[in-house]
């Protein structure tokens, strides 16, 4: 999805951590904006800048896109 040139970046940068809790396992990707796969499932614009994107663990990105969910509702 980002590339491997950009994944590793991301990476670095937060020194392989988890940017939230500092945990090294189980690391994911997040958008911050919202705008990762899930519009691109949809068709709508994906934003994949470096500014855009930073390292979460599982936990923590479930707990992030959990609040987004339940304030658009």
């Amino acid at each position: 999805r980002f590339g491997l040139e950009t994944a590793n970046t991301i990476y670095c940068r937060a020194n392989r951590q988890c940017e939230i809790c500092q945990t090294s396992v189980d690391l994911t990707i997040d958008h911050i904006d919202g705008k990762g796969r899930h519009n691109e499932e949809k068709g709508l614009p994906v934003n994949n800048d470096l500014e855009n994107l930073r390292l979460l663990c599982r936990r923590c990105h479930g707990r992030i896109d959990g609040s987004k969910r339940s304030k658009r509702k």
